[in-house]
């Protein structure tokens, strides 16, 4: 047989074998259904990107131990019921079912309510810049500035790798397309995120051009 009779046999079997993503999503929708209970309904790890919104709470668990991450939702139906705000940096036992969802082929945890287990590394290098910044002044009423309604130059303080920037960018130009982006690079995470974010912030503090 010739080559390309090969790649032609190839070509028909994979015609004939070939899923639709349609498809596709709706196996593993029906798989993780029917095997729901072996999923754990209580699972632990560290929020980050937390945004509130009318009908809910949204944020990232990642992995107390590494860099893996969950998406998860709160509905406000739970919300509202839950004491305490779900905070930034913080470790939390979270009850929840999981959901895969067939039009983005996404999986999400959709959380009934959360415990904090103690204060984690993140929530207490949070802390600290928090600390070493009240202690710098930078959050009293006095220096603060007024935000001009329409921004021509905004200054932003992030890791510089990653999807972070791209993030920001599609958020901002979505809405205001002509403004400018300023990144200040930092650490983010580590032992080093403390310093290293202090001093973006003062670089970005000290930058005439921001507004």
């Amino acid at each position: 047989m010739a080559v390309d009779d090969e790649i032609g046999s190839g070509n028909a079997e994979a015609n004939e074998t070939a899923w639709s993503v349609a498809r596709l999503n709706d196996e593993i929708a029906a798989t993780l259904e029917s095997a729901a209970d072996r999923f754990p309904t209580y699972v632990v790890g560290e929020v980050s990107d937390a945004t509130a919104k009318g009908y809910g709470t949204f944020f990232t668990l990642r992995d107390v131990d590494g860099d893996e991450t969950i998406q998860c939702i709160i509905w406000s139906s739970y919300r509202d019921r839950i004491e305490g705000d779900i905070t930034e940096g913080e470790e939390v036992i979270v009850r929840a079912n999981v959901d895969f969802y067939t039009d983005g082929g996404r999986t999400q945890l959709n959380v009934k309510n959360y415990w904090p287990v103690g204060n984690s590394e993140r929530s207490q290098q949070l802390e600290a810049l928090r600390a070493e910044l009240a202690d710098e002044g930078l959050f009293a009423d006095d220096r603060k500035q007024p935000v001009p309604s329409f921004p021509s130059n905004i200054g932003i303080v992030t890791s510089l790798t990653g999807s972070a920037r791209e993030d920001f960018r599609e958020a901002a130009w979505g809405r205001a397309p002509g403004v400018t982006l300023t990144f200040f690079g930092a650490t983010v995470q580590g032992t080093n995120a403390v310093p290293s974010l202090v001093g973006a912030i003062r670089q970005a503090d000290q930058d005439p051009d921001i507004d």
